[in-house]
């Protein structure tokens, strides 16, 4: 962790770390360290502005008569427990596959669930993707104990006003509703990858990558 970039990219090793210490270790410890363990399934997440102040600043109220030292072996300990907590989860597998993307998964449920038929569900549905980011990055994710991802934006949009050809965007997991449609899925993998798609404007621009046009007609009177 000493050399970590802090990035929480989903290749990152030191980041499914971090994760395994933080949530598995620092947060619900800390929490109960406070006294405040009862309230644990009422709150949704700690402040982190908690967990910091309490590790940065230690202080008597919390860590005893010598808060410095309460508060280094409570580090040392957390984080061994974290490190033998992640070779675990990661048993035989080698290091360099034990990265936070391996951890943090999206899966994309369709949201009528078990109230649609098996053919239908298996057909919207769509195969778990590695994701990176967590709460406190631009890529944002909200995650369970397992790891599985809740929240996030699917929808992502840059606007360059003035030069609008500029602009970029994307939209997991495709620009279709239609399962039949080859957009039902094309913007999948580059979602996952934090990638994004031309968002352009003028007819110029539209009509040299146009693939097709659909044009909706009232009925007559």
């Amino acid at each position: 962790l000493v050399k970590w970039d802090k990035s929480f990219g989903a290749g990152s090793v030191e980041a499914a770390l971090y994760q395994i210490w933080y949530y598995g270790q620092l947060d619900p410890k800390l929490i109960e360290k406070a006294g405040v363990a009862e309230f644990k399934d009422d709150i949704l997440l700690a402040d982190d502005r908690f967990i910091f102040d309490a590790i940065a600043s230690p202080s008597a109220d919390l860590w005893g008569e010598e808060p410095i030292r309460a508060r280094n072996q409570f580090l040392e300990d957390t984080l061994d427990r974290a490190n033998r907590d992640f070779g675990l989860l990661f048993f035989g597998t080698k290091q360099r596959e034990r990265t936070w993307g391996s951890l943090l998964t999206a899966r994309w449920d369709h949201l009528a669930g078990e109230r649609i038929g098996e053919a239908l569900r298996s057909a919207f549905e769509l195969e778990p993707v590695s994701r990176g980011g967590d709460l406190t990055t631009p890529g944002f994710a909200l995650f369970n104990d397992d790891f599985d991802l809740l929240y996030g934006a699917s929808w992502k949009m840059v606007i360059d006003v003035g030069a609008w050809d500029n602009s970029v965007f994307i939209n997991a997991p495709g620009q279709s509703g239609d399962p039949r449609s080859s957009h039902f899925d094309s913007h999948y993998l580059p979602w996952a990858n934090d990638e994004m798609f031309p968002l352009l404007y003028s007819q110029e621009a539209l009509s040299a990558v146009e693939l097709e046009v659909v044009k909706l007609v009232p009925p007559e009177d």
